[in-house]
């Protein structure tokens, strides 16, 4: 799946607020060292329901950084 198609999807999917929160989040979980606080602002951002689109959302994120 393109990166554009999989954003398209994910945004869909989650709606544009929690895809950006989402998105945004992760992608500056490189400089974050505290998991905990992570795993609860993605849980908080996605809700219980909705954290079996994270593997989506890292793999356009690695897609996103590999320039595809």
């Amino acid at each position: 799946m393109s990166t554009s198609s999989m954003r398209r999807l994910l945004t869909q999917q989650l709606g544009p607020e929690a895809f950006t929160a989402a998105h945004a989040r992760l992608r500056n979980v490189a400089e974050e060292e505290d998991d905990d606080s992570l795993v609860r602002d993605i849980q908080q951002i996605l809700g219980p329901g909705r954290l079996d689109m994270l593997p989506m959302i890292l793999k356009l994120i690695f897609q996103e950084e590999q320039g595809e």
